[in-house]
């Protein structure tokens, strides 16, 4: 099971992840 702290963490490191990658589909 994933624990609150662990998905913050988790939702922390993928949030500007999924960011970039939003970027490099766009161009």
């Amino acid at each position: 099971p994933i624990k609150t702290g662990e998905k913050t963490i988790v939702d922390y490191l993928i949030k500007p992840f999924n960011r970039a990658k939003e970027a490099l589909r766009e161009r």
